[in-house]
């Protein structure tokens, strides 16, 4: 299950190319197909064609998700550092893709050199906003032992990177909640909002008790 592993994360990866490999591939045995069996609706090349369509949509979906979720179960527990940042020259979504270089310490007490970028998405669990640690964060990793290279970052356990995550958005819970709390003084709705917002943050070690 490592290689089945790696092999997909490798593809997540490289995900524009393996996109445009299936585009051309399809492409291609379109071309072949309606040489070899004409264009009869339904035959088998139309058949093929929508089953590489298909496969590209899932790929484009759901291959982050189901590359982390393999790492996270194959893979071995290890501590990281970023170490600092790099341009790629890409843009993502309109934002220029960064990529950061970072030290993991496997269980063996050996420190791998790799790196992640920004449209890597390799952080476990998903969120619909992906945040990564930056230079100076420590945090922790599941990665594949005979692969390293293949890592997810691990954002609910209790590294620091992790724990300033959580905190991050406890106090902007307990923020917000303050904010309505003192625009409308007299609801005790808000009141209690704001009171348990604080003791959530408090209890989670992000306010001095």
């Amino acid at each position: 299950m490592q290689t089945l592993a790696y092999l997909v994360y490798l593809a997540v990866q490289w995900k524009f190319a393996v996109i445009g490999a299936l585009v051309v591939g399809i492409a291609t045995w379109s071309f072949l197909s309606a040489q070899l069996f004409g264009r009869k609706k339904g035959g088998p090349g139309c058949v093929a064609i929508l089953a590489g369509l298909a496969l590209i949509l899932l790929f484009a979906f759901f291959g982050n998700g189901l590359a982390n979720r393999l790492v996270h179960d194959h893979g071995v527990p290890g501590e990281a550092i970023a170490t600092d940042t790099f341009a790629t020259g890409h843009i993502y979504n309109e934002q220029r893709v960064y990529g950061f270089n970072v030290l993991i310490r496997t269980g063996g007490g050996r420190v791998v050199r790799t790196s992640f970028r920004t449209d890597s998405f390799n952080v476990h669990p998903s969120r619909n906003q992906t945040r990564y640690p930056g230079p100076g964060a420590r945090f922790n990793v599941r990665y594949l032992p005979d692969h390293p290279d293949a890592f997810v970052i691990i954002a609910d356990d209790d590294s620091e990177w992790a724990r300033s995550l959580r905190c991050g958005d406890l106090l902007q819970e307990v923020a917000r909640a303050a904010q309505a709390a003192n625009f409308a003084p007299g609801d005790a709705a808000f009141a209690r909002a704001r009171d348990e917002a604080v003791a959530a943050a408090r209890a989670a070690g992000c306010i001095p008790g």
